[in-house]
């Protein structure tokens, strides 16, 4: 079952849509949450407050971001996401892979708990690493929680730096 959430004004272009499961997410810096999200699951409820409730192979996705999950809550007023069980999210070439993500993403406030991640860094390398806890600080900046970092090849970390709190901000300035 798919339902999608969104708003879509009559002077905008059709949206092309296209299944696929491997889709390549390229975020858009001009995606906002004007854009429509999809979400496919096992079961989806419409709640009485215009929130959908996901449970089951959930997929959620929308311009140049996905989520899977085994549960998930969307708050289209609050535009909120909260979603539990084997949670995998993607943001372009950003991955998280996480027990639990509570997350607003109209200004990417939020937090992750258990959270293995893979961030793609300037300089062509790779960071990756895990955070007992990974806080949203806006888009594209995050504080982890005793953490571990390196950008070596996955299975030949000669260096990882182990830390209580580590600021990643990829932001352009």
């Amino acid at each position: 079952m798919m339902v999608a959430s969104g708003v879509s004004l009559a002077t905008d272009a059709p949206l092309t849509l296209k299944l696929s499961r491997t889709l390549t997410l390229t975020p858009l810096e001009s995606a906002t949450r004007q854009d429509p999200v999809f979400f496919d699951a096992d079961r989806l409820i419409n709640l009485e407050d215009g929130s959908i409730q996901a449970e089951g192979n959930v997929s959620a996705r929308t311009l140049g971001e996905s989520l899977q999950a085994d549960w998930l809550h969307y708050d289209p007023n609050a535009d909120e996401v909260h979603a539990k069980g084997n949670v995998v999210f993607q943001r372009g070439e950003k991955r998280l892979d996480s027990t639990e993500i509570h997350l607003r993403l109209s200004d990417y406030i939020g937090e992750s708990k258990s959270t293995q991640f893979v961030f793609p860094t300037r300089g062509g390398l790779t960071g990756h690493g895990y955070a007992d806890k990974l806080l949203f600080v806006g888009r594209d900046h995050y504080q982890l929680e005793a953490t571990t970092y390196t950008t070596c090849p996955v299975g030949n970390e000669d260096w990882a730096l182990r830390t209580d709190n580590l600021n990643l901000d990829y932001i352009d300035k």
